[in-house]
């Protein structure tokens, strides 16, 4: 099916270059939009295409690491200083008014923190792999868009879900955010420095 050609194609992208595991990381919630409108098992299914997701991240810094490449060596200290501001952040759960709400949310979220904070900055190693991510980003979140334009139910301004409760409106920014990664990636692999 069409769900297992793009997933294909993505693995073996990323097989061949590392940071293109960036575009479905860029693209997930517009993809989950998506996948959620053609088919219900991805509704009843949140958690699956993050997984993947993860998966493909992990995927690709393997591939970095067993081809030679040194993706820990050349970490920026900007990246220390985010790591740290969020240290601050979940430090400042002692304080908040309601701790346990504070705690269950970071624990809800701390899979998109570890993958999104924690790993992907190491795919970005050179300003080639930077191209490669945007060029995966371009592509992927353009297909998507345009998959989604095209096959996807709309109601008004919404895509239609379906899930196991009937179906439901998505959210529209989920779309708009993965348009806007994809102009910014045709803006910025139009930089020749």
């Amino acid at each position: 099916s069409l769900y297992g050609f793009i997933g294909t194609a993505l693995v073996i992208a990323i097989l061949r270059s590392p940071a293109v595991a960036l575009a479905p990381m860029f693209c997930m919630f517009g993809l989950e939009q998506w996948l959620q409108s053609m088919n219900p098992f991805f509704s009843r299914n949140q958690e699956f295409v993050n997984i993947l997701v993860g998966l493909m991240v992990v995927l690709g810094l393997a591939v970095a690491v067993l081809s030679g490449r040194r993706p820990f060596a050349d970490y920026p200290a900007v990246g220390y200083v985010v790591i740290l501001l969020f240290f601050y952040a979940l430090a400042s759960v002692i304080w908040s008014p309601q701790p346990d709400i504070a705690m269950q949310q970071w624990s809800h979220h701390a899979p998109y923190l570890i993958v999104f904070i924690g790993l992907a900055p190491f795919l970005i190693s050179s300003t080639e792999s930077l191209r490669q991510a945007l060029f995966g980003v371009l592509i992927l979140g353009a297909t998507v868009v345009v998959l989604t334009l095209l096959f996807s139910e709309w109601d008004r301004r919404f895509i239609v879900l379906h899930s196991a409760y009937g179906d439901v409106g998505g959210n529209p920014l989920a779309m708009a955010q993965m348009a806007g990664y994809v102009v910014l990636s045709a803006l910025l692999l139009n930089v020749t420095r």
